[in-house]
């Protein structure tokens, strides 16, 4: 994705400096007034001693008053989503491609196997397959709240993804707006 995005970037004459660290070893001398971090991404850290490194190496990034955004998958739905198994069917221009995915819960605690199958399709025969078993894991609102106030912010507000204004309980997928204090 970072070599895509370097090439739409010189495409556009724009001079951006990509860079691909994980959040746990992140350091930059830069300060930003923002930090996003979207689409379950934080799901990925496993062990507390890494996500309490990965918030603190975020807040160090953020001047005073800087804003976190981030997401998660909220432990009101997904401690009991055991098994569950979603399919997506995309066909566009004659190239089908399904996706299969299964949840599976591992043996750590809050934490997922997702098994995705990728299956591309052309003309009816299957020309290339994908496995892959993504561990992820979820988070209840009051786990994130003391993970943050430990780091260094204040949590301003949970709501649904995407919906600032309503109730993020029954959510799946539920953003965190947390400001660096």
């Amino acid at each position: 994705m970072i070599k895509i995005a370097r090439k739409k970037a010189s495409a556009e004459k724009q001079k951006i400096d990509f860079q691909s660290i994980s959040m746990q070893r992140l350091r930059i001398d830069s300060k930003f007034d923002a930090v996003i971090c979207l689409f379950a991404s934080f799901d990925y850290i496993i062990k507390e001693r890494e996500i309490m490194k990965s918030l603190k190496n975020i807040n160090a990034l953020l001047s005073i008053g800087g804003i976190f955004i981030m997401d998660f998958w909220n432990e009101n739905v997904f401690k009991n989503y055991e098994g569950k198994c979603t399919v997506k069917d995309i066909d566009k221009n004659g190239l089908r491609l399904l996706r299969i995915s299964e949840t599976k819960k591992s043996r750590h605690k809050n934490t997922f196997d997702v098994h995705i199958k990728c299956i591309a399709i052309k003309r009816n025969k299957i020309i290339s397959e994908i496995r892959e078993v993504h561990k992820c894991r979820y988070f209840s609102m009051p786990e994130i709240k003391r993970c943050f106030e430990t780091s260094g912010f204040r949590v301003l507000k949970f709501c649904p993804f995407l919906e600032l204004d309503s109730a993020p309980e029954n959510s799946g997928f539920v953003t965190v707006i947390a400001e660096k204090i």
